[in-house]
């Protein structure tokens, strides 16, 4: 694997493509702030913990023997001297090694069998039985099985698709589905005269569903290819797609957001799931339309009813600390408090087609990052232009200091979409051999009015940030191919003061996107396949790093994970944009399959990514599992206060033997013991996407007025 190239910044905020430069490889950094030594973290030396894990070692569980990555060291400067960062070389391109960490504890829950370490177990109506369309909205108590820790007190919410048909047509692709909230609202221990937890799920009523609803059958096209009956001529030059609202849901500020990448929010009240009538703006950050463009003017725009999206994948970070990191212990008060005014830092985007490329049209990216505060008070706002971006990121990552995107190549050809052939997903297709380009841009600086963190170095950089409010961008290439689907954690490597950033994500290697590319399956391949239940086709999906050294214009990538594969990474969202070590994912179950061959979620695992050990809780060899939600029990303390892995994990499960979902609360410091509590539903909810987490208890017996501002639409 090659090193990138060098840094080339603008000054319009637009990212313009890099040259290449060779450079030798080098070890990447990898490990945690718990693996780092004190005083380069600006926090007093201290004695060597007693809890302190051990190196990784050889282990047998249920009889197989287990080995360490070798290259996952710890090394101490002398007796009494804490851990210090741990090195190890990047893996070079090509198939994924499959040699499975260190110390992976399987513990199937006691009441099913413990599922084959060697072959797969699981059948194809096993995973096709949860994409059953929910016919029915519910609100109940349900069973529990196990205690509820005492502490646990909030409201989980979950976002996902929960129908799949209407007027007997089933859609095309279930991400198309219409998007299904559920909530799980955690009364305090004394208050549950009928249970600790109460359900409700309700769609999300959208214009779109409304009008469906009505007609009894469908209405509108959508991404993934559902269209309306009658074929192309039907079809065609109906650009407006439905807004399935399926993708995520997070409560901030009091106020509670269904996403989808491709349209505006849906806003609902967080106390019943009532959907409001019109798509929420947020101070005008996204419009409603009927597609994410612009031609370039605001007038045209209107007059043709184009519009704006919001990401689905928005991130609570700290305010920007950038160089200033009083926390990091570069300069400033290191016993801060690191999560005091917290900010829910999200980007809406929209295309334009110009003059030039092979095709004669290129597409650009126009993205416009804003902070929000917990009242919804925009505090600040920066741009990025993404050239030739035929798709928009699904997910950035948010360090202290920037929010750096990830640009995959891709092309898109509107033909098929505009003459009603096509959803326009199944218009894009991947570059399996084109650089993937990483654009690092400042975040808004602090309200203080301190300036931004600078992204580049030299006199043109800082020309660009002399001449606008906003500091320059960063972009350089990856020099390979990757696609990274979501990110766990981006933080500033200490010492380097930002100019060096490390990004924790799940996402398809240059070997699973070249494969991609040939199948010529479309971005996100055929639903008709998934439901097969053929994995083989599936990308496989690793946990990786990506280095970016802002200085050398280089970005390197190496592995974190990659014996089974794994999605849906997590860290406890206290540490937030600083370093970590531990991350939660899903994954398939280790042995389950083939090496290097993708598999459903059956597992919830644990990463030690300081000795490279692992711990799996695999449910059993018939349950489905889904993303984990990381709520931490010292709320928000952060470092200081609760330790890093002191929490629990609340994640779905789908059991295809009774044909029910659960909700399953695990310690996160504990994973490999299975659950402390089972939330046993009586019913199945379709294979789910995100969710979210809040301390507000919303459901029966909260006094939590909902009040939604209109101020700002």
């Amino acid at each position: 694997m090659r090193p990138t190239a060098l840094a080339r910044p603008s000054s319009s905020g637009a990212a313009a493509a890099p040259p290449r430069r060779d450079s030798a490889s080098r070890p990447i950094l990898v490990r945690s702030r718990l693996a780092l030594p004190r005083r380069a973290a600006g926090l007093p030396a201290a004695a060597p913990s007693a809890t302190s894990p051990p190196p990784p070692t050889e282990e047998v569980r249920h009889g197989h023997t287990l080995r360490g990555r070798e290259n996952m060291t710890s090394t101490a400067e002398g007796a009494g001297a804490a851990p210090q960062w741990g090195f190890f070389s990047p893996r070079p391109c090509g198939p994924p090694q499959l040699n499975l960490p260190s110390i992976i504890h399987i513990h199937p829950q006691a009441s099913t069998s413990s599922p084959s370490p060697t072959s797969r177990a699981w059948t194809v109506p096993d995973w096709a039985a949860a994409f059953e369309s929910c016919t029915a909205e519910h609100a109940y108590w349900p069973e529990v099985e196990g205690t509820i820790p005492p502490a646990l007190v909030g409201t989980l919410f979950r976002n996902g698709p929960g129908r799949f048909e209407r007027g007997g047509a089933r859609y095309a692709h279930m991400l198309d589905g219409d998007g299904l909230v559920a909530r799980w609202a955690f009364l305090p221990p004394g208050e549950e005269a009928r249970g600790r937890v109460h359900f409700t799920s309700r769609f999300v009523r959208t214009q779109e569903l409304a009008a469906e609803e009505y007609a009894g059958r469908v209405l509108f096209r959508s991404t993934f290819g559902t269209a309306k009956p009658g074929g192309p001529l039907a079809n065609a030059f109906d650009m407006k797609l439905k807004n399935p609202a399926n993708t995520h849901v997070i409560a901030w500020g009091g106020r509670l957001l269904a996403l989808w990448e491709a349209g505006p929010p849906h806003e609902l009240d967080p106390a019943t799931l009532a959907t409001r009538p019109s798509p929420a703006t947020l101070g005008r950050l996204v419009s409603p339309g009927s597609a994410p463009s612009t031609t370039g003017s605001a007038s045209l725009d209107a007059a043709l009813g184009l519009g704006s999206a919001l990401t689905a994948h928005p991130h609570v970070a700290p305010p920007p600390r950038c160089v200033r990191a009083g926390w990091e212990g570069e300069g400033g008060d290191a016993a801060a408090d690191p999560v005091a005014g917290r900010r829910l830092v999200t980007w809406a985007w929209r295309s334009q087609l110009r003059l030039g490329g092979r095709a004669g049209l290129t597409p650009d990216l126009h993205v416009e990052v804003a902070e929000f505060d917990g009242g919804w008070a925009r505090v600040g706002t920066a741009r990025l232009t993404l050239p030739g971006a035929a798709f928009n990121p699904h997910d950035a990552a948010v360090s202290l200091g920037s929010v750096i995107f990830f640009q995959t190549a891709t092309s898109f050809n509107p033909a098929p979409y505009i003459f009603g052939f096509s959803g326009p997903a199944q218009c894009v297709h991947i570059d399996g051999q084109a650089d993937m380009l990483v654009h690092v841009l400042p975040r808004p600086a602090t309200s203080g009015g301190e300036k931004g963190w600078q992204g580049a170095r030299g006199p043109a950089a800082a020309a660009a940030a002399d001449a606008t409010t906003q500091p320059a961008t960063a972009t350089l290439a990856a020099e390979e191919a990757s696609f990274l689907l979501h990110h766990a954690n981006a933080f500033e490597v200490p010492g380097s003061r930002g100019r060096r950033l490390a990004v924790w994500s799940s996402g398809w290697d240059p070997a699973a996107l070249a494969a991609l590319a040939a199948s010529k399956g479309g971005m996100l391949g055929s639903w008709s396949v998934v439901l097969a239940g053929s994995f083989d086709a599936v990308p496989y999906s690793t946990l990786m790093q990506h280095e970016i050294d802002l200085d050398a214009g280089t970005v390197s990538r190496s592995v974190l994970y990659d014996a089974t594969a794994a999605e849906h990474p997590k860290i406890n969202p206290a540490y937030a944009g600083r370093p970590t070590r531990f991350v939660w994912f899903t994954a398939a179950a280790p042995g389950a399959n083939p090496p290097g061959v993708s598999g459903p979620p059956q597992a919830i695992m644990k990463l030690d990514t300081l000795t490279g050990g692992t711990e799996a809780w695999v449910p059993g060899p018939r349950v489905f599992t889904e993303e984990v939600v990381f709520v931490p029990t010292g709320g928000l303390a952060g470092p200081g206060g609760a330790a890093e892995d002191d929490g629990w994990l609340l994640a779905m499960t789908f059991d295809a033997a009774t044909k029910t979902s659960s909700l399953v609360i695990l310690d996160a410091a504990d994973v490999g013991a299975g659950p402390v509590a089972k939330v046993k539903l009586t019913h199945a909810i379709p294979h789910g996407l995100h969710g979210d987490w809040t301390d507000v208890v919303y459901g029966p017996g909260s006094e939590v007025a909902y009040a939604p501002s209109d101020a700002e639409e």
